[in-house]
């Protein structure tokens, strides 16, 4: 029964409160003013300001920017986490290369087969990557590879560059 009486054109609460028809001052109904002081000003501040339209879209793109922003920085940390991965494998490579190598051409091996690795797992980074094989002073029975790398941030601006060194040692195997 309420509900009827809201819709009815008579009835006192359709008078307290007025449909949209009623409140654009059609029929000849008086438009509601705002009795307390500070919701007249609150009122009169949301009309200049245009009130809370568009506050929605607003927020929309500010999240997506920040989605964006977190997802961007997110790839490139995680880039650079394959690139030292692909690196590291590049010193093993080495020093398994220049371990298996001839008595001789251990360091040619070496370097030869961590310029390969670089090459096919991290050529973005392979201008910022040098790469060092030696033996062991004294005829030893190790090769090692140095791989230091000097990483840019992926998207500049969005992180930090990446200094480090990578060394790989390999016991030097007898050839039958």
């Amino acid at each position: 029964m309420k509900i009827l009486r809201l819709f009815s054109s008579g009835d006192r609460d359709a008078r307290v409160h007025p449909g949209p028809a009623r409140r654009r001052g059609f029929r000849g109904a008086s438009v509601r003013r705002l009795a307390h002081p500070a919701a007249a000003a609150a009122g009169y501040r949301a009309g200049l300001l245009g009130g809370q339209r568009g506050a929605a879209a607003v927020g929309v793109l500010l999240s997506i920017a920040v989605g964006l922003l977190f997802t961007l920085t997110l790839t490139g940390a995680l880039l650079m986490l394959y690139g030292r991965a692909a690196l590291q494998h590049a010193a093993d490579a080495g020093a398994r290369a220049g371990g298996r190598a001839e008595r001789g051409s251990e360091t040619t091996s070496c370097r030869q087969a961590a310029e390969r690795a670089v090459a096919d797992l991290a050529a973005l980074y392979a201008n910022r990557v040098s790469i060092a094989c030696q033996r062991t002073a004294g005829g030893g029975g190790l090769v090692t590879a140095v791989v230091r790398a000097d990483l840019p941030p992926v998207f500049a601006g969005l992180g930090p560059g990446w200094k480090f060194t990578i060394r790989s040692t390999s016991v030097r195997e007898r050839l039958q």
